[in-house]
């Protein structure tokens, strides 16, 4: 007998009423029946006193129940990380998911850190169509600031095309490992002989 039935049903003849309770869940799930202050499981519940037509359906959802549902979608400590972002899982693997990607974006963070650093210089060649290197120094950028009162290039790996730096500018030079990757000249050529200070880091 469902729920709909019972409330079509006046009066339903309970042995005692202050035995039953209507189901606090918002759906009106059924009744609840209460005896000596245990809730019944869901089951056809057949009180002493009741006709065979009288007998109660219980349509409850019971607590244990509910919470096995909320079991499910909260998730136990030792679910897996999600594998993607919008896949159907647990608060918990959707969390420990969103933990992996903070690891990583920290880790991130962490590798443009400075553990290293110093002053470094060359001196451009007597004869101004030559290249000069940097002293060996294991880096992994080197910030040129060109004060020397010209223009001056830069090429790297010792080869390709150099890149102009005017006077009074500068640029990071990234993607390396050593000050000795990058060469600089004049780009007029000249043969006067200027000195650009640089700092490298790592």
């Amino acid at each position: 007998m469902s729920l709909q039935q019972l409330e079509r049903r006046q009066p339903i003849n309970y042995v005692d009423e202050a035995n039953f309770e209507r189901a606090t869940d918002p759906n009106k799930q059924g009744l609840v029946c209460v005896i000596g202050g245990v809730r019944l499981a869901t089951g056809v519940v057949k009180v002493a006193g009741m006709s065979a037509d009288d007998e109660l359906l219980v349509e409850l959802l019971p607590l244990e129940t509910r919470l096995d549902e909320l079991n499910a979608n909260v998730g136990d400590i030792t679910d897996v990380p999600a594998a993607t972002d919008t896949g159907n899982y647990s608060i918990i693997a959707l969390i420990k998911r969103g933990l992996q990607h903070l690891t990583s974006i920290l880790a991130g963070i962490n590798s443009l850190a400075v553990s290293s650093a110093g002053n470094i210089s060359a001196q451009t060649a007597a004869v101004g169509s030559d290249w000069t290197a940097f002293a060996a120094q294991a880096c992994e950028r080197l910030v040129v600031l060109n004060t020397t009162g010209t223009t001056l290039e830069f090429r790297q790996g010792g080869a390709g095309v150099g890149l102009q730096i005017p006077n009074s500018a500068g640029f990071p030079f990234e993607g390396i490992t050593n000050t000795s990757q990058i060469e600089v000249r004049r780009v007029d050529l000249s043969n006067t002989q200027v000195t650009i200070y640089c700092r490298w880091e790592a």
